[in-house]
């Protein structure tokens, strides 16, 4: 935890100085982060899901090539998004004490919440269809890996 807030305030310096130097407001900086954040993420995020066409007939190392393009530009986006918010909330109050509380209720509601939720609806149906289904060895195979 210590080493990833280091990391983000190391990153929002750095992100400050080279804004200062190069001109640009608080506001035209978070909306930069978002819109190419944003859009990274949504233009990498389907191709996770998608068969590799071109790689019909390819090894591991194909399928590696043409799905780590696609993983670091989600990275980038996320990373892009997630700098923009913790940016903003130094911005709306120069108070530490606060700015620690916007930080506390944005892990709390987003990541803590919402991280929770998504894995208790992933677990629950696995669950009921590993208990109505019977044993799970009678329907998956090594072939199935």
């Amino acid at each position: 935890m210590k080493q990833s807030i280091q990391h983000c305030t190391l990153s929002m310096k750095c992100l400050n100085i080279v804004y200062v130097l190069l001109g640009f407001s608080v506001l035209l900086k978070y909306a930069c982060h978002v819109f190419v954040g944003t859009l990274a993420v949504s233009v990498s995020f389907p191709f996770f899901f998608l068969r590799c066409f071109p790689c019909v007939n390819a090894d591991m190392w194909g399928y590696m090539s043409y799905y780590a393009p696609f993983i670091a530009l989600f990275q980038f986006g996320w990373a892009s998004t997630q700098v923009a918010h913790m940016t903003l909330m130094s911005q709306l109050t120069q108070d530490k004490s606060e700015q620690t509380e916007l930080s506390g209720l944005r892990y709390v509601t987003v990541e803590f919440s919402f991280s929770l939720s998504h894995n208790v609806f992933m677990y629950l149906p696995c669950w009921l269809y590993g208990m109505f289904a019977g044993t799970l060895s009678s329907y998956l195979t090594c072939a199935d890996c």
